[in-house]
Protein backbone atom coordinates (compact mmCIF):
# COMPACT_ATOMS: atom_id res chain seq x y z
CA UNK A 1 0.00 0.00 0.00
CA UNK A 2 1.47 3.29 -0.91
CA UNK A 3 1.86 5.58 1.95
CA UNK A 4 1.16 9.52 1.37
CA UNK A 5 2.46 11.69 4.05
CA UNK A 6 1.91 15.55 4.01
CA UNK A 7 4.23 17.17 6.83
CA UNK A 8 7.44 15.99 8.45
CA UNK A 9 8.29 17.32 11.43
CA UNK A 10 5.34 19.76 10.71
CA UNK A 11 6.84 20.86 7.57
CA UNK A 12 4.88 20.97 4.80
CA UNK A 13 6.39 18.60 1.91
CA UNK A 14 5.96 18.11 -1.77
CA UNK A 15 6.60 14.32 -2.93
CA UNK A 16 8.01 14.66 -6.10
CA UNK A 17 8.12 11.02 -7.20
CA UNK A 18 7.44 7.70 -5.60
CA UNK A 19 10.38 5.29 -6.30
CA UNK A 20 8.56 2.26 -4.60
CA UNK A 21 4.92 2.25 -1.98
CA UNK A 22 7.68 2.31 0.36
CA UNK A 23 9.98 5.33 -0.88
CA UNK A 24 9.27 8.70 -2.13
CA UNK A 25 11.20 11.83 -3.10
CA UNK A 26 10.16 14.90 -1.72
CA UNK A 27 10.79 18.97 -1.05
CA UNK A 28 10.54 20.51 2.30
CA UNK A 29 7.83 23.62 1.19
CA UNK A 30 8.21 27.00 2.73
CA UNK A 31 11.52 26.34 4.36
CA UNK A 32 12.35 29.58 6.44
CA UNK A 33 15.77 31.12 5.07
CA UNK A 34 17.08 31.77 8.86
CA UNK A 35 16.30 27.98 9.84
CA UNK A 36 19.82 27.21 9.49
CA UNK A 37 20.85 29.96 10.85
CA UNK A 38 18.39 29.98 13.77
CA UNK A 39 19.80 26.19 14.59
CA UNK A 40 23.59 27.17 14.55
CA UNK A 41 22.97 30.16 17.02
CA UNK A 42 20.50 27.41 18.98
CA UNK A 43 23.71 24.93 19.47
CA UNK A 44 26.00 27.98 20.07
CA UNK A 45 24.26 28.99 22.80
CA UNK A 46 23.51 24.99 24.46
CA UNK A 47 27.46 24.58 23.92
CA UNK A 48 27.98 27.28 26.22
CA UNK A 49 25.78 26.57 29.16
CA UNK A 50 25.35 23.71 31.85
CA UNK A 51 21.76 22.67 31.09
CA UNK A 52 21.23 20.17 27.88
CA UNK A 53 24.80 21.08 26.77
CA UNK A 54 25.49 18.31 24.34
CA UNK A 55 29.12 18.60 23.51
CA UNK A 56 29.87 15.36 26.03
CA UNK A 57 27.05 13.19 23.74
CA UNK A 58 28.43 14.64 20.14
CA UNK A 59 32.20 14.19 21.55
CA UNK A 60 31.41 10.38 22.61
CA UNK A 61 30.37 9.92 18.91
CA UNK A 62 33.05 11.76 16.89
CA UNK A 63 35.31 9.86 19.35
CA UNK A 64 33.77 6.63 18.37
CA UNK A 65 33.02 6.91 14.80
CA UNK A 66 36.40 8.54 14.62
CA UNK A 67 35.14 11.51 13.15
CA UNK A 68 37.95 13.64 14.56
CA UNK A 69 39.81 12.73 11.20
CA UNK A 70 37.13 14.61 9.12
CA UNK A 71 36.66 17.79 10.74
CA UNK A 72 35.82 19.41 14.40
CA UNK A 73 32.66 18.95 16.27
CA UNK A 74 31.62 22.45 14.88
CA UNK A 75 32.52 21.82 11.25
CA UNK A 76 30.28 18.76 11.93
CA UNK A 77 27.53 20.46 13.09
CA UNK A 78 27.57 22.73 10.13
CA UNK A 79 28.17 19.86 7.42
CA UNK A 80 24.90 18.24 9.10
CA UNK A 81 22.91 21.35 9.07
CA UNK A 82 23.61 21.87 5.53
CA UNK A 83 22.54 18.63 4.47
CA UNK A 84 19.31 18.95 6.65
CA UNK A 85 18.90 22.69 4.85
CA UNK A 86 20.19 22.83 1.60
CA UNK A 87 19.44 20.07 -0.16
CA UNK A 88 18.15 20.23 -3.15
CA UNK A 89 15.63 17.00 -2.78
CA UNK A 90 15.19 14.27 -0.37
CA UNK A 91 14.46 10.64 -0.01
CA UNK A 92 12.98 8.23 2.18
CA UNK A 93 11.39 5.27 3.92
CA UNK A 94 10.14 6.58 6.65
CA UNK A 95 12.88 5.09 8.61
CA UNK A 96 15.85 6.58 7.16
CA UNK A 97 16.56 10.04 4.81
CA UNK A 98 19.00 10.45 1.99
CA UNK A 99 19.44 14.21 1.94
CA UNK A 100 21.06 15.33 -2.03
CA UNK A 101 23.52 17.99 -1.56
CA UNK A 102 24.58 20.11 -4.66
CA UNK A 103 27.96 20.58 -5.44
CA UNK A 104 29.12 21.98 -8.49
CA UNK A 105 28.65 19.19 -10.92
CA UNK A 106 27.81 16.37 -8.69
CA UNK A 107 25.36 15.81 -5.67
CA UNK A 108 26.59 14.45 -2.17
CA UNK A 109 23.94 12.04 -1.10
CA UNK A 110 23.87 11.96 3.00
CA UNK A 111 22.07 9.00 4.88
CA UNK A 112 20.01 10.44 7.82
CA UNK A 113 18.25 8.90 11.28
CA UNK A 114 14.44 9.54 10.28
CA UNK A 115 13.78 10.43 13.85
CA UNK A 116 17.24 12.75 14.18
CA UNK A 117 16.93 14.06 10.72
CA UNK A 118 12.78 15.13 11.53
CA UNK A 119 15.01 16.79 15.49
CA UNK A 120 17.07 19.27 13.52
CA UNK A 121 14.07 20.81 11.92
CA UNK A 122 12.38 21.49 14.97
CA UNK A 123 13.65 25.22 16.09
CA UNK A 124 16.08 24.95 19.93
CA UNK A 125 16.50 21.17 19.44
CA UNK A 126 19.64 20.04 21.86
CA UNK A 127 21.93 18.70 18.24
CA UNK A 128 23.00 15.98 21.35
CA UNK A 129 23.40 13.76 18.13
CA UNK A 130 24.45 14.06 14.80
CA UNK A 131 21.14 13.18 12.23
CA UNK A 132 23.60 12.02 9.75
CA UNK A 133 24.92 8.25 10.30
CA UNK A 134 27.99 8.64 8.56
CA UNK A 135 30.51 11.62 7.56
CA UNK A 136 31.86 9.27 4.38
CA UNK A 137 29.30 10.81 1.49
CA UNK A 138 28.40 9.62 -1.83
CA UNK A 139 29.00 11.53 -4.43
CA UNK A 140 26.45 11.10 -7.53
CA UNK A 141 26.12 13.00 -11.36
CA UNK A 142 22.83 11.51 -12.35
CA UNK A 143 19.60 11.18 -11.27
CA UNK A 144 20.21 7.34 -12.45
CA UNK A 145 22.96 6.72 -9.81
CA UNK A 146 21.18 8.67 -7.07
CA UNK A 147 18.07 6.59 -7.05
CA UNK A 148 20.11 3.58 -7.62
CA UNK A 149 22.41 4.16 -4.43
CA UNK A 150 18.68 5.62 -2.28
CA UNK A 151 16.68 2.38 -3.36
CA UNK A 152 19.71 -0.10 -2.19
CA UNK A 153 19.57 1.79 0.88
CA UNK A 154 16.09 2.66 1.54
CA UNK A 155 14.65 -0.99 0.32
CA UNK A 156 15.75 -2.04 3.65
CA UNK A 157 13.61 -1.70 5.54
CA UNK A 158 12.61 -2.82 9.48
CA UNK A 159 9.55 -4.74 9.97
CA UNK A 160 8.21 -6.66 13.10
CA UNK A 161 6.69 -9.52 12.90
CA UNK A 162 4.02 -10.95 15.14
CA UNK A 163 2.77 -14.58 14.76
CA UNK A 164 -0.71 -15.29 15.23
CA UNK A 165 -2.23 -19.04 13.53
CA UNK A 166 0.83 -19.94 11.18
CA UNK A 167 0.98 -16.67 9.87
CA UNK A 168 2.05 -12.92 10.97
CA UNK A 169 0.88 -9.64 11.86
CA UNK A 170 3.35 -6.94 9.91
CA UNK A 171 3.92 -3.87 12.20
CA UNK A 172 6.50 -0.89 10.51
CA UNK A 173 7.88 1.88 12.32
CA UNK A 174 7.85 4.85 9.42
CA UNK A 175 7.06 8.44 9.81
CA UNK A 176 6.76 8.27 13.56
CA UNK A 177 3.76 6.32 12.97
CA UNK A 178 3.16 2.68 13.19
CA UNK A 179 2.13 0.83 10.19
CA UNK A 180 0.20 -2.45 11.15
CA UNK A 181 -0.69 -5.04 8.28
CA UNK A 182 -2.61 -8.33 8.70
CA UNK A 183 -2.86 -10.27 4.87
CA UNK A 184 -5.12 -7.22 3.09
CA UNK A 185 -6.33 -5.89 6.16
CA UNK A 186 -4.54 -2.47 7.23
CA UNK A 187 -4.37 -0.37 10.17
CA UNK A 188 -2.34 2.75 11.49
CA UNK A 189 -1.54 3.20 14.77
CA UNK A 190 -0.23 7.33 15.44
CA UNK A 191 1.15 7.96 18.84
CA UNK A 192 1.31 11.87 18.50
CA UNK A 193 -0.99 13.93 20.29
CA UNK A 194 -3.89 14.38 21.29
CA UNK A 195 -4.23 10.37 20.64
CA UNK A 196 -4.36 7.56 22.66
CA UNK A 197 -1.09 5.83 23.77
CA UNK A 198 -0.16 3.19 21.28
CA UNK A 199 -0.40 0.23 23.87
CA UNK A 200 -4.28 1.07 24.14
CA UNK A 201 -4.47 1.88 20.19
CA UNK A 202 -2.70 -1.04 19.75
CA UNK A 203 -5.30 -3.24 22.52
CA UNK A 204 -8.33 -1.81 20.36
CA UNK A 205 -6.75 -2.54 16.93
CA UNK A 206 -6.24 -6.48 18.18
CA UNK A 207 -10.26 -6.97 19.58
CA UNK A 208 -11.89 -4.42 17.00
CA UNK A 209 -10.25 -6.63 14.12
CA UNK A 210 -10.28 -10.10 15.78
CA UNK A 211 -6.51 -10.74 16.31
CA UNK A 212 -6.64 -11.56 19.77
CA UNK A 213 -4.76 -14.75 18.66
CA UNK A 214 -1.70 -13.05 17.92
CA UNK A 215 1.30 -13.99 19.94
CA UNK A 216 2.88 -11.25 21.69
CA UNK A 217 3.56 -10.14 25.59
CA UNK A 218 0.43 -7.64 25.45
CA UNK A 219 -1.59 -11.03 25.03
CA UNK A 220 0.25 -12.94 27.91
CA UNK A 221 -0.94 -13.37 31.58
CA UNK A 222 2.80 -13.00 32.53
CA UNK A 223 2.63 -9.64 31.38
CA UNK A 224 1.84 -6.60 33.64
CA UNK A 225 1.58 -2.77 33.36
CA UNK A 226 4.26 -1.01 34.77
CA UNK A 227 3.28 0.34 38.49
CA UNK A 228 5.75 3.16 38.77
CA UNK A 229 7.74 6.00 36.89
CA UNK A 230 6.97 7.88 33.86
CA UNK A 231 5.35 4.42 32.46
CA UNK A 232 2.87 3.81 34.99
CA UNK A 233 -0.19 1.92 33.55
CA UNK A 234 1.62 1.56 30.27
CA UNK A 235 1.55 -1.40 28.87
CA UNK A 236 4.11 -0.40 26.07
CA UNK A 237 6.51 -1.75 27.96
CA UNK A 238 5.56 -4.03 31.23
CA UNK A 239 7.01 -6.20 33.20
CA UNK A 240 7.46 -10.01 32.73
CA UNK A 241 6.60 -12.41 36.07
CA UNK A 242 8.25 -15.21 34.15
CA UNK A 243 11.95 -13.34 33.96
CA UNK A 244 11.11 -11.85 37.56
CA UNK A 245 10.96 -15.16 39.00
CA UNK A 246 13.55 -16.61 37.24
CA UNK A 247 16.16 -13.57 37.38
CA UNK A 248 14.49 -12.27 41.05
CA UNK A 249 17.56 -10.37 41.69
CA UNK A 250 17.02 -8.45 37.83
CA UNK A 251 15.89 -4.71 39.33
CA UNK A 252 13.79 -4.00 35.72
CA UNK A 253 12.26 -7.28 34.47
CA UNK A 254 10.86 -5.00 31.22
CA UNK A 255 9.77 -6.18 28.29
CA UNK A 256 8.05 -4.96 25.10
CA UNK A 257 4.56 -5.42 24.18
CA UNK A 258 4.90 -7.00 20.68
CA UNK A 259 7.90 -9.32 21.65
CA UNK A 260 7.31 -13.05 22.80
CA UNK A 261 8.95 -16.27 23.40
CA UNK A 262 8.36 -19.65 24.55
CA UNK A 263 6.89 -19.55 28.07
CA UNK A 264 4.14 -17.45 26.05
CA UNK A 265 0.47 -18.11 27.71
CA UNK A 266 -2.81 -16.69 26.34
CA UNK A 267 -4.93 -14.43 28.56
CA UNK A 268 -7.92 -16.55 28.25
Amino acid sequence: MRIHVGKIAGKEIEILDYLSDDIFTFKIKKLDLKAKEESWDSYQKRINQDFNNPTKSLENEIHFKKYDKIGTQDELIKINLNHVFDSEFYITNGQKIISVLKNDDSYILGLHDYNFFTGYLIPHISMNKFSLESFRFKSCEIMEQIESFATGILSHISIQRIPIENNFIEIKNAFKKYFVQYQKDFFIIDPSYPNKSIDTQFEKLLIESGLKQAKCCINCKNFKSITAGHLTNSKFNGKCDIIKEKLPDLKYPITFMWNWCQSFERIK
